[in-house]
């Protein structure tokens, strides 16, 4: 999962601890947008804090004010 597809696509892995899905989630270039989706508060803000991801969205994709600014992360 090393590229970032510029469109509205969206990539579901399998993982087997939460390490190795932020480490998957951070192994791209650019770094512009992840997502998480999960019914456990503490570890979603565990993987949110640790993404290295301009715009990270939560149980939801691209709900965004488009007049708010946004970039990429790397």
């Amino acid at each position: 999962m090393r590229d970032e597809i510029f469109g509205p696509v969206t990539s579901v892995i399998k993982f087997s601890e939460i390490d190795e899905a932020i480490a998957i989630a951070n192994n791209s270039e650019y770094g512009l947008v992840g997502g998480v989706f999960s019914t456990d508060q503490v570890k979603t803000h565990k993987v949110v804090g640790e993404m290295q991801c301009g715009q990270v969205y939560v149980n939801n994709w691209f709900n965004m004010f488009y007049d708010a600014p946004f970039g990429g992360y790397k």
